[in-house]
């Protein structure tokens, strides 16, 4: 299974079914001019706010060394959980799995690293150019080790730490497809590439414990 099946996957397992809403398209209505001109000027200005949101947010897409920084960060911040929980594990087999990814992601941080320095002359790694990328990677880890705890205060750390990073793997494939896709520096993605099929082995070997 790739990367896009596997997400999608989990997306189409954890969608709420939908319902439909109440709202002025499900009754009837009986509005008189004046009503009628309010909901045109309401309806204007939210159309107004949407045209400016968009135009601000176009402002502020990732750049390519954005995808490298924050999957710098992402691939150090597990890292970092693995070590934490690996030895809280009962699984044997498990914390076989969760140390091939350690490698993976220290490998993984190394690439990234060197392409930070050298092809983006970053003055050091780990200090992304937009600083909310660092309190973000930050608060993920934050809640990835509050989910983790709550499973071991529940005795079910293992399942819980197999089937969270068989999701984190594939969301760190994902980034570094995206700088896959963005980036002309052949020796990065060849490098990524690689990386990309490592991770997606530990991650089916994750997905595989958690089915069992």
């Amino acid at each position: 299974m790739n990367n896009k099946d596997y997400l999608n996957k989990i997306a189409s397992e954890n969608r709420p079914l939908s319902q439909p809403a109440p709202g002025f398209f499900g009754s009837k209505l009986n509005l008189s001019m004046k009503q009628l001109k309010i909901l045109g000027i309401v309806a204007g200005a939210i159309f107004l706010v949407m045209i400016i949101a968009m135009i601000a947010t176009s402002g502020n897409k990732n750049s390519e060394r954005d995808y490298v920084d924050q999957a710098y960060l992402r691939a150090t911040n597990l890292e970092k959980v693995i070590v934490e929980h690996n030895k809280k594990l009962k699984s044997s087999e498990l914390r076989s799995i969760a140390t091939s990814l350690v490698s993976i992601l220290s490998e993984n941080s190394f690439i990234l690293a060197t392409s930070l320095t050298e092809d983006f002359g970053a003055k050091g790694v780990g200090e992304p150019e937009k600083k909310s990328l660092l309190e973000d990677e930050e608060a993920h880890r934050a809640e990835l080790n509050d989910t983790l705890e709550a499973g071991r205060l529940n005795g079910l750390l293992d399942r819980v730490f197999a089937r969270e990073f068989a999701y984190q793997t594939s969301m760190l494939i994902s980034l570094e497809e995206n700088i896959i896709t963005r980036t002309k520096k052949e020796n990065l993605k060849s490098k990524l590439t690689t990386s990309i099929a490592n991770l997606e082995q530990v991650r089916d070997r994750f997905d595989s414990f958690e089915a069992k």
